[in-house]
């Protein structure tokens, strides 16, 4: 065999296998694997802000349609959130929208609101157990989303405002 013919990696003329080359090619392999074994936590670590965020854009898309509809239904917010994906194209949410990415459940909606209650009053919300105890995101009636570290003491709140609030308008007096 000359010196200049092909000759296949890894192997001498004669196609005798050279054991050092491989040995050497394993071991690399290996100490591949295991630096992104040691890396792997630490990349999948960092995607916890990044949802975090994802389901507080989540969140402001629901308040904005929901604070859309009530614009064309005399002020009332939608009977649930899924009235917000009906109407193909034209819907005002994709229902993806309407699902936590992180836990893989469906954000919390308050019902019977109308959008001249208190500004307080939480429209949707996620408890804390969608983020492991860390907190939920609440959307609120006067259009903004914020963090809680505990979401459910700003929803007994709202509850106990709709609760309290009278049914009927009431009727102004002369003195």
């Amino acid at each position: 065999m000359s010196d200049h013919e092909t000759v296949p990696f890894g192997y001498t003329s004669g196609f005798r296998k050279r054991l050092p080359g491989s040995l050497i090619w394993l071991t690399l392999v290996g100490v591949s694997i295991a630096i992104v074994y040691m890396l792997l936590p630490r990349v999948t670590h960092c995607s916890g802000p990044a949802m975090r965020e994802y389901c507080g854009s989540n969140l402001v898309a629901i308040t904005r349609a929901c604070l859309t509809y009530t614009e064309g239904n005399r002020g009332a917010l939608p009977p649930n959130m899924q009235m917000l994906c009906i109407g193909g194209e034209r819907a005002y949410l994709y229902p993806k929208q309407l699902v936590c990415p992180v836990s893989q459940l469906s954000y919390i909606y308050i019902s019977g609101q109308k959008n001249n209650a208190d500004p307080r009053n939480v429209i949707a919300y996620e408890p804390s157990s969608y983020h492991k105890g860390a907190g939920g995101h609440v959307a609120l009636l006067d259009g903004s989303v914020r963090w809680c570290p505990n979401p459910e003491v700003v929803v007994a709140q709202t509850r106990a405002r709709l609760r309290d609030a009278p049914t009927q308008p009431q009727a102004m007096t002369r003195p």
